[in-house]
């Protein structure tokens, strides 16, 4: 049996380091997603001489075992049995994934089919695109200039812990805007999700910025640096017409100078995966997996 560990605070600086050049741009090897995401993905670690072994549950599916991340000189067949095995004592089916675009080829080899599960995925753009600067993001650009031309004393804030207490009064408008009651599960999980990275906002080295006025904040994002891409954990902003083009505009031109690309998680709102669609990524990064969700 592998010794996994529940994935803790301790083991992210571990994670990123044996991580490094990796080039995964899937927000699931972000060794900082798996800790704010672990009250709902339940993530669990083995470090391995030869492999890093990591397990996730996720919701209405069960245990996902990822690819074994080669560290040494072991034997990936060997090793893609062995998980097979322990699922197998578990009592459970064993499922993979994320496997990179890249590995795609080696696990058919091995027997193992693969589905892409957009749902899952993440969107890539190059950073200096999502300033909205180049001629293709003309509409985009008027759209934000809409925002600013109606707010004159609009500023941008990077954030500081003892923020929260303003982010909490944004979702709390935020909430009452959408109609968003005490019985969706998923919005208090994002909540829980940005209690976390305030708590370790420092420590974890996030980037978070605020799009606000002296009376009232529009939107905020936080994200988190890996390699040449930043990942934006939370991306949140009020309804109001500019208001989101605005943010993401005014967030990559931050980011773009610590970051080639930008990482957007794939979402169930079809509204949003449209306009995700329509910001031309640079490309799509599923999430392939011997499941079809």
């Amino acid at each position: 049996m592998i010794n996994f560990h529940n994935y803790g605070f301790l083991d992210c600086k571990k994670l990123k380091a044996r991580l490094e050049d990796s080039n995964a741009f899937l927000s699931y090897y972000n060794p900082t997603w798996l800790f704010l995401w672990s009250d709902v993905y339940h993530p669990e670690i083995s470090f391995g001489n030869e492999f890093i072994f990591i397990r996730i549950t996720i919701p209405n599916l069960g245990k996902v075992y990822y690819p074994p991340i080669p560290v040494g000189g072991g034997d990936l067949a060997m090793t893609v049995v062995e998980l097979e095995l322990e699922a197998q004592e578990m009592g459970i089916n064993f499922m993979l994934g994320p496997v990179l675009d890249i590995d795609k080829r080696k696990y058919k080899n091995l027997g193992i089919p693969l589905y892409q599960n957009k749902s899952l995925s993440n969107y890539i753009y190059f950073a200096n695109d999502l300033t909205f600067t180049i001629t293709r993001y003309k509409k985009q650009r008027k759209i934000a200039e809409v925002f600013k031309k109606k707010h004159k004393n609009l500023y941008y804030k990077l954030m500081k812990k003892d923020d929260f207490s303003n982010v909490l009064e944004f979702i709390s408008h935020y909430r009452e805007e959408r109609g968003i009651d005490n019985t969706d599960i998923s919005f208090y999980a994002k909540l829980n999700m940005i209690k976390k990275c305030f708590e370790h906002l420092y420590e974890l080295d996030l980037l978070g910025m605020m799009l606000m006025t002296e009376e009232k904040i529009y939107g905020f994002v936080i994200a988190s640096i890996i390699d040449n891409c930043t990942y934006i954990h939370v991306r949140m902003s009020l309804k109001e017409f500019g208001a989101s083009a605005e943010l993401l505009s005014a967030f990559a031109k931050y980011a773009q100078a610590k970051a080639r690309y930008i990482a957007i998680d794939c979402t169930t709102d079809q509204k949003e995966e449209e306009q995700l669609e329509s910001l031309f990524p640079q490309r799509i990064e599923y999430f392939n997996g011997s499941f079809n969700i």
